[in-house]
């Protein structure tokens, strides 16, 4: 028995290979002066960030210093799956090194998971809660219905008023401060 895949929502996170939509692209390319400096975690080929360096397989983002990242800028659209957490925890190291971090992931509920609440650092200033689901892309480049869950994102070392100006308009921002 086939199923027909057209379009379908990937529930049980076969695929871990989802791409940011420009409604999202765009404002974070807009809050960055123009150009992201790094996406760690994108497919080499179709890079839809179109940032000014890309790791994708078969280089590991996760082992690679980002800390040359151009202009110090960074999207992160992690790997839906287990390796989740290795990417959280990634993203949480560069942003305590300096970096201006955009992190991209579902906003399951994961709060009480130790390995969840890392993303919660001091350098996180901001988080938007998108109002709608983000439609991603598939690796054929074909527009997806909704997820089974919202997404969310994070900003690190950010002024949190620039995330407003540029992220207003898709949901709800809250300036964030961790205790």
């Amino acid at each position: 028995m086939g199923l027909k895949m057209t379009n379908l929502v990937d529930k049980k996170c076969i695929s871990t290979e989802w791409y940011t939509p420009p409604e999202i692209l765009e404002p974070v390319r807009n809050l960055f002066g123009g150009n992201i400096g790094l996406d760690p975690c994108t497919n080499m080929e179709k890079n839809p960030t179109k940032a000014d360096w890309v790791i994708g397989l078969p280089q590991d983002g996760l082992e690679a210093q980002w800390i040359e990242a151009r202009g110090k800028t960074v999207f992160v659209n992690p790997p839906y799956g287990k390796a989740l957490y290795d990417w959280i925890s990634k993203v949480v190291l560069e942003a305590f090194r300096g970096l201006k971090i955009v992190l991209l992931v579902s906003a399951s509920s994961r709060w009480d998971q130790a390995k969840w609440q890392k993303i919660y650092s001091p350098e996180l200033t901001t988080f938007v809660m998108p109002r709608g689901r983000v439609k991603f892309f598939n690796a054929e480049g074909v527009r997806m219905k909704s997820p089974p869950y919202p997404s969310v994102l994070y900003f690190y070392n950010i002024d949190p008023a620039d995330v407003k100006k540029h992220f207003g308009r898709l949901g709800t921002v809250v300036k964030q401060e961790v205790l």
